[in-house]
Protein backbone atom coordinates (compact mmCIF):
# COMPACT_ATOMS: atom_id res chain seq x y z
CA UNK A 1 0.00 0.00 0.00
CA UNK A 2 1.16 3.53 -0.73
CA UNK A 3 0.62 4.46 2.91
CA UNK A 4 2.81 1.71 4.38
CA UNK A 5 3.05 -2.02 5.01
CA UNK A 6 1.07 -4.53 7.06
CA UNK A 7 1.83 -8.15 7.95
CA UNK A 8 -1.33 -10.26 7.74
CA UNK A 9 -1.81 -13.81 8.93
CA UNK A 10 -4.47 -15.66 6.93
CA UNK A 11 -5.73 -19.22 6.76
CA UNK A 12 -4.14 -20.69 3.61
CA UNK A 13 -6.91 -22.77 2.10
CA UNK A 14 -7.71 -24.16 -1.34
CA UNK A 15 -5.41 -22.59 -3.96
CA UNK A 16 -3.49 -20.57 -1.36
CA UNK A 17 -2.50 -23.74 0.51
CA UNK A 18 -1.14 -25.34 -2.67
CA UNK A 19 0.72 -22.13 -3.50
CA UNK A 20 2.86 -22.47 -0.36
CA UNK A 21 4.65 -25.40 -2.04
CA UNK A 22 5.92 -23.16 -4.85
CA UNK A 23 9.69 -22.58 -4.48
CA UNK A 24 9.90 -19.57 -6.81
CA UNK A 25 9.34 -16.53 -4.56
CA UNK A 26 8.44 -14.15 -7.38
CA UNK A 27 5.93 -16.56 -8.92
CA UNK A 28 4.42 -17.34 -5.50
CA UNK A 29 3.91 -13.63 -4.75
CA UNK A 30 2.47 -12.93 -8.20
CA UNK A 31 -0.12 -15.70 -7.99
CA UNK A 32 -0.99 -14.83 -4.38
CA UNK A 33 -1.59 -11.25 -5.51
CA UNK A 34 -4.09 -12.40 -8.13
CA UNK A 35 -5.90 -14.74 -5.70
CA UNK A 36 -6.12 -12.08 -2.98
CA UNK A 37 -6.84 -9.04 -5.16
CA UNK A 38 -10.57 -8.89 -4.41
CA UNK A 39 -10.01 -9.37 -0.67
CA UNK A 40 -7.37 -6.64 -0.48
CA UNK A 41 -9.79 -4.26 -2.19
CA UNK A 42 -11.51 -3.98 1.22
CA UNK A 43 -8.74 -1.58 2.29
CA UNK A 44 -9.50 1.00 -0.43
CA UNK A 45 -12.53 2.63 1.29
CA UNK A 46 -10.32 3.27 4.33
CA UNK A 47 -8.05 5.59 2.37
CA UNK A 48 -5.18 3.10 2.06
CA UNK A 49 -5.13 3.24 -1.75
CA UNK A 50 -4.27 0.09 -3.73
CA UNK A 51 -2.95 -2.86 -1.72
CA UNK A 52 -0.63 -5.42 -3.23
CA UNK A 53 1.12 -8.58 -2.01
CA UNK A 54 4.88 -8.13 -1.62
CA UNK A 55 5.58 -11.40 0.23
CA UNK A 56 3.67 -14.65 0.71
CA UNK A 57 5.12 -17.46 2.81
CA UNK A 58 4.28 -19.99 5.48
CA UNK A 59 3.80 -18.29 8.84
CA UNK A 60 6.23 -19.29 11.60
CA UNK A 61 4.43 -17.26 14.27
CA UNK A 62 3.20 -19.37 17.23
CA UNK A 63 -0.53 -20.18 17.19
CA UNK A 64 -1.08 -18.32 20.47
CA UNK A 65 0.36 -15.08 19.07
CA UNK A 66 -2.28 -12.34 19.42
CA UNK A 67 -3.08 -9.69 16.85
CA UNK A 68 -6.03 -7.64 15.58
CA UNK A 69 -8.66 -9.73 13.83
CA UNK A 70 -10.31 -8.45 10.65
CA UNK A 71 -12.47 -9.75 7.83
CA UNK A 72 -11.59 -9.07 4.19
CA UNK A 73 -14.65 -10.17 2.25
CA UNK A 74 -15.00 -13.85 3.18
CA UNK A 75 -11.40 -14.14 4.38
CA UNK A 76 -10.46 -13.98 8.07
CA UNK A 77 -7.13 -12.30 8.74
CA UNK A 78 -5.04 -11.23 11.72
CA UNK A 79 -2.92 -8.09 11.52
CA UNK A 80 0.39 -8.88 13.26
CA UNK A 81 2.19 -5.59 12.67
CA UNK A 82 1.92 -2.44 10.57
CA UNK A 83 3.99 0.64 9.77
CA UNK A 84 3.32 3.86 11.69
CA UNK A 85 2.15 5.76 8.59
CA UNK A 86 -0.44 3.10 7.78
CA UNK A 87 -1.73 3.11 11.37
CA UNK A 88 -2.11 6.89 11.23
CA UNK A 89 -4.21 6.57 8.06
CA UNK A 90 -6.36 3.87 9.64
CA UNK A 91 -6.88 5.98 12.76
CA UNK A 92 -8.03 8.90 10.62
CA UNK A 93 -10.49 6.62 8.82
CA UNK A 94 -11.85 5.30 12.12
CA UNK A 95 -12.24 8.82 13.51
CA UNK A 96 -14.38 9.67 10.51
CA UNK A 97 -16.80 6.78 11.01
CA UNK A 98 -20.26 7.44 12.39
CA UNK A 99 -20.86 6.26 15.95
CA UNK A 100 -22.38 2.75 16.01
CA UNK A 101 -26.10 2.56 16.63
CA UNK A 102 -27.17 1.41 20.08
CA UNK A 103 -28.23 -2.23 20.26
CA UNK A 104 -31.97 -2.92 20.71
CA UNK A 105 -32.77 -3.76 24.33
CA UNK A 106 -33.59 -7.40 23.55
CA UNK A 107 -30.28 -7.87 21.74
CA UNK A 108 -28.22 -6.03 24.36
CA UNK A 109 -29.63 -8.36 27.03
CA UNK A 110 -28.73 -11.52 25.08
CA UNK A 111 -26.27 -13.57 27.16
CA UNK A 112 -23.22 -15.31 25.69
CA UNK A 113 -21.34 -18.13 27.42
CA UNK A 114 -17.77 -17.33 28.50
CA UNK A 115 -15.13 -20.01 27.94
CA UNK A 116 -12.03 -19.73 30.10
CA UNK A 117 -9.19 -21.59 28.38
CA UNK A 118 -6.47 -22.40 30.91
CA UNK A 119 -4.16 -24.26 28.58
CA UNK A 120 -3.77 -27.12 26.19
CA UNK A 121 -1.57 -29.98 25.08
CA UNK A 122 -1.50 -32.63 22.40
CA UNK A 123 -2.37 -36.26 23.05
CA UNK A 124 -2.60 -39.30 20.81
CA UNK A 125 -6.02 -40.62 19.86
CA UNK A 126 -5.09 -43.91 21.53
CA UNK A 127 -4.31 -42.16 24.83
CA UNK A 128 -7.58 -40.24 24.79
CA UNK A 129 -9.56 -43.38 24.03
CA UNK A 130 -7.92 -45.16 26.97
CA UNK A 131 -8.90 -42.56 29.58
CA UNK A 132 -11.35 -43.67 32.27
CA UNK A 133 -12.77 -41.98 35.43
CA UNK A 134 -9.96 -41.65 37.98
CA UNK A 135 -7.17 -41.45 35.37
CA UNK A 136 -5.02 -38.31 35.24
CA UNK A 137 -4.06 -36.46 32.06
CA UNK A 138 -0.93 -34.43 32.84
CA UNK A 139 -0.95 -30.84 31.69
CA UNK A 140 1.94 -28.62 32.79
CA UNK A 141 4.32 -27.82 35.64
CA UNK A 142 2.59 -26.70 38.83
CA UNK A 143 4.82 -23.60 39.03
CA UNK A 144 3.28 -22.27 35.82
CA UNK A 145 -0.28 -23.26 36.62
CA UNK A 146 -3.36 -21.14 37.04
CA UNK A 147 -1.78 -17.71 36.74
CA UNK A 148 -3.03 -16.88 33.25
CA UNK A 149 -5.39 -17.97 30.51
CA UNK A 150 -7.68 -16.51 27.91
CA UNK A 151 -11.42 -15.98 27.71
CA UNK A 152 -13.38 -16.61 24.54
CA UNK A 153 -16.91 -15.81 23.37
CA UNK A 154 -18.26 -17.39 20.22
CA UNK A 155 -18.36 -20.67 18.34
CA UNK A 156 -15.36 -22.98 18.59
CA UNK A 157 -13.54 -23.10 15.27
CA UNK A 158 -15.15 -19.88 14.04
CA UNK A 159 -14.88 -16.17 14.69
CA UNK A 160 -14.57 -15.46 18.43
CA UNK A 161 -13.94 -12.59 20.77
CA UNK A 162 -10.89 -13.37 22.88
CA UNK A 163 -8.78 -11.68 25.53
CA UNK A 164 -5.85 -12.67 27.73
CA UNK A 165 -6.56 -12.75 31.47
CA UNK A 166 -4.70 -13.12 34.75
CA UNK A 167 -6.19 -15.58 37.22
CA UNK A 168 -6.50 -14.74 40.90
CA UNK A 169 -8.50 -17.24 42.96
CA UNK A 170 -12.08 -16.72 41.70
CA UNK A 171 -11.27 -13.71 39.54
CA UNK A 172 -10.30 -13.20 35.90
CA UNK A 173 -8.55 -9.88 35.28
CA UNK A 174 -8.55 -8.72 31.66
CA UNK A 175 -5.11 -7.80 30.34
CA UNK A 176 -6.42 -6.35 27.06
CA UNK A 177 -9.67 -5.43 25.37
CA UNK A 178 -11.31 -8.38 23.61
CA UNK A 179 -10.57 -8.63 19.89
CA UNK A 180 -12.26 -10.61 17.15
CA UNK A 181 -10.10 -13.46 15.86
CA UNK A 182 -10.49 -16.87 14.29
CA UNK A 183 -10.33 -19.78 16.74
CA UNK A 184 -7.98 -22.28 15.11
CA UNK A 185 -7.38 -25.90 16.00
CA UNK A 186 -4.07 -26.31 14.16
CA UNK A 187 -1.67 -28.66 16.00
CA UNK A 188 1.87 -27.40 16.48
CA UNK A 189 3.35 -30.35 14.60
CA UNK A 190 2.14 -31.71 11.26
CA UNK A 191 0.91 -35.33 11.28
CA UNK A 192 3.76 -37.79 10.70
CA UNK A 193 1.77 -41.01 10.72
CA UNK A 194 -1.11 -42.63 8.86
CA UNK A 195 -2.09 -44.66 11.93
CA UNK A 196 -5.21 -43.02 13.36
CA UNK A 197 -4.45 -44.22 16.90
CA UNK A 198 -1.05 -42.45 16.81
CA UNK A 199 -2.36 -39.10 15.57
CA UNK A 200 -1.61 -36.24 17.96
CA UNK A 201 -4.76 -34.24 18.68
CA UNK A 202 -4.94 -30.75 20.24
CA UNK A 203 -6.66 -30.93 23.63
CA UNK A 204 -7.84 -27.64 25.15
CA UNK A 205 -8.70 -27.32 28.85
CA UNK A 206 -11.71 -25.06 29.31
CA UNK A 207 -14.03 -23.89 32.09
CA UNK A 208 -17.60 -22.66 31.53
CA UNK A 209 -18.88 -20.73 34.55
CA UNK A 210 -20.04 -17.38 33.32
CA UNK A 211 -22.47 -15.84 30.83
CA UNK A 212 -22.28 -12.14 29.91
CA UNK A 213 -24.78 -9.95 28.08
CA UNK A 214 -23.80 -8.40 24.76
CA UNK A 215 -24.01 -4.94 26.35
CA UNK A 216 -21.48 -6.01 29.00
CA UNK A 217 -19.21 -7.60 26.39
CA UNK A 218 -19.12 -4.43 24.31
CA UNK A 219 -17.83 -2.44 27.28
CA UNK A 220 -15.06 -4.73 28.56
CA UNK A 221 -11.76 -2.93 29.18
CA UNK A 222 -8.25 -3.93 30.37
CA UNK A 223 -8.12 -4.30 34.14
CA UNK A 224 -11.79 -5.22 34.44
CA UNK A 225 -12.51 -8.10 36.81
CA UNK A 226 -14.85 -10.99 36.01
CA UNK A 227 -15.94 -13.15 38.93
CA UNK A 228 -16.09 -16.96 38.73
CA UNK A 229 -18.71 -18.89 40.70
CA UNK A 230 -16.00 -21.19 42.17
CA UNK A 231 -12.18 -21.17 42.05
CA UNK A 232 -10.72 -22.75 38.93
CA UNK A 233 -9.06 -25.53 40.94
CA UNK A 234 -12.54 -26.56 42.16
CA UNK A 235 -14.33 -26.19 38.84
CA UNK A 236 -15.23 -28.86 36.29
CA UNK A 237 -12.66 -28.77 33.49
CA UNK A 238 -13.79 -29.67 29.98
CA UNK A 239 -11.41 -31.56 27.67
CA UNK A 240 -12.11 -30.11 24.23
CA UNK A 241 -10.84 -31.54 20.92
CA UNK A 242 -11.69 -29.66 17.71
CA UNK A 243 -14.56 -27.89 19.46
CA UNK A 244 -16.08 -31.09 20.88
CA UNK A 245 -16.13 -31.88 24.61
CA UNK A 246 -14.75 -35.40 25.03
CA UNK A 247 -14.66 -35.47 28.83
CA UNK A 248 -14.65 -33.57 32.12
CA UNK A 249 -12.35 -33.58 35.12
CA UNK A 250 -10.86 -31.64 38.03
CA UNK A 251 -7.40 -30.13 38.36
CA UNK A 252 -5.00 -32.21 40.43
CA UNK A 253 -1.35 -31.65 41.39
CA UNK A 254 0.85 -34.69 40.67
CA UNK A 255 4.34 -34.03 41.99
CA UNK A 256 5.71 -31.06 40.04
CA UNK A 257 3.00 -31.30 37.41
CA UNK A 258 -0.59 -30.21 37.15
CA UNK A 259 -3.05 -32.67 35.67
CA UNK A 260 -6.74 -33.21 35.11
CA UNK A 261 -8.28 -36.14 36.96
CA UNK A 262 -11.00 -37.57 34.76
CA UNK A 263 -14.57 -37.52 36.09
CA UNK A 264 -16.24 -38.76 32.92
CA UNK A 265 -15.53 -39.38 29.23
CA UNK A 266 -18.02 -39.25 26.37
CA UNK A 267 -19.20 -42.55 24.96
CA UNK A 268 -17.97 -41.67 21.47
CA UNK A 269 -14.40 -41.37 22.80
CA UNK A 270 -14.45 -45.06 23.70
CA UNK A 271 -16.45 -46.25 20.72
CA UNK A 272 -13.39 -47.57 18.90
CA UNK A 273 -11.30 -48.49 21.95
Amino acid sequence: MDTGQMDLRIAARDGLALLLNEDDDALRVSIAGMLLADHLGAFAPLGLAAAEVIAFKRDATPDDCHGIGMTLGDLDAIALKASASLLDTLQAAVDGLAAPAQLPAWLAALRVNTRLRIGGRTASAALLQSLRPGDVLLHCTAAAALTSGEVLWGIAGGAVLRAAVRLNMQQMILEASPTMQHDTFEPEVAPSTSNVAELELPVQLEVDQLALSLSTLSGLQPGQILELSVPVDQADIRLVVYGQTIGTGRLLAVGEHLGVQILSMSESTHADA
